[in-house]
């Protein structure tokens, strides 16, 4: 009996340290938060991609440090995302009640400046 104790403690502290490694490698670890939708009514960029008019689902991620933003088409049944946007957080309260798209004009050209989500308390901005 106390083999087994000891040989499930030494297992617990096994799995605890394989975890706790994997996390810091950054690389394997992803998080997903959640998902907003938005519409967009003229062509505008954001980092370094134009999206055309029509309906998104953003979702925000955070890979290691980094925080970045996915753009899918909502028309799209492949669901192909966009190239990860890096992004900014804005902590903020209360939860926004509805989801809103902030615009800047960027060398001549509107480009999305914050995204706000419906339900969350942060504001995510874009260079």
């Amino acid at each position: 009996m106390k083999i087994f104790r000891i040989t499930s403690v030494l297992l617990a502290f096994l799995l605890l340290a394989v975890g706790l490694m994997a996390a810091k490698s950054g690389d394997a670890v992803m998080k997903n938060g959640r998902k907003g939708e938005i519409s967009i009514t003229a062509p505008v960029q954001v980092g370094d991609i134009t999206l055309a008019p029509g309906d998104y689902i953003v979702q925000h991620r955070v890979q290691a440090d980094e925080h970045l933003m996915y753009f899918t088409p909502k028309s799209d049944v492949t669901k192909e995302q966009s190239a990860p946007v890096t992004c900014e957080l804005d902590p903020q309260s209360p939860r926004w009640r509805s989801s809103a798209v902030w615009l800047k004009l960027k060398d001549g050209n509107k480009a999305i400046e914050k995204i706000m989500i419906k339900d969350e308390k942060v504001v995510y901005n874009f260079q």
